[in-house]
């Protein structure tokens, strides 16, 4: 039982491996930059969040650093020309899950960040784990407003 738990735990980690690359190279494609993802250790509650300053940025990292070793580096931000965008999913009761951003979008005085929500499917193997999937992304001069938009 040990081992099919660690085969099972392997299996999700190499999935987010996947889905890292992946977003990694979309942010190339757009005007944003994923500095952080995880399916662990995020929030237990659903919330897209707009994080403008150093203060709110340490207090995300605060909150996400409570449980893990080695702790994450805070990310130097230049809060005059960038913003971090913070993606939570909430708690969900197994892996299989994340949060995608998906493009960043300018359109007049907005700035419309469009992501997805992944799910397993009914016949997919995912560890048997309380998960919190999130994703942050740093964008670069939006001094618009931001709107979120959840695409199917």
């Amino acid at each position: 039982m040990k081992y099919i738990f660690i085969y099972f735990l392997l299996l999700n980690s190499c999935k987010s491996m996947q889905a890292n690359n992946e977003n990694i190279n979309k942010s190339q494609e757009t005007a944003f930059e994923v500095i952080l993802e995880s399916v662990t250790d995020g929030k237990k509650e659903k919330s897209l969040e707009i994080i403008d300053d150093n203060c709110k940025l340490e207090a995300i990292y605060s909150l996400i650093n409570l449980t893990i070793e080695p702790k994450h580096q805070l990310p130097k931000i230049d809060f005059d020309n960038q913003i971090v965008v913070a993606l939570f999913l909430g708690e969900k009761n197994s892996g299989g899950y994340h949060i995608v951003p998906v493009e960043v979008v300018n359109i007049d005085n907005k700035t419309i960040v469009n992501y997805k929500e992944v799910t397993p499917g009914p016949r997919d193997m995912v560890t048997m784990s309380l998960t919190q999937p999130f994703c942050l992304i740093k964008i670069l001069n939006p001094k618009k407003e931001i709107e979120f938009n959840k695409l199917k």
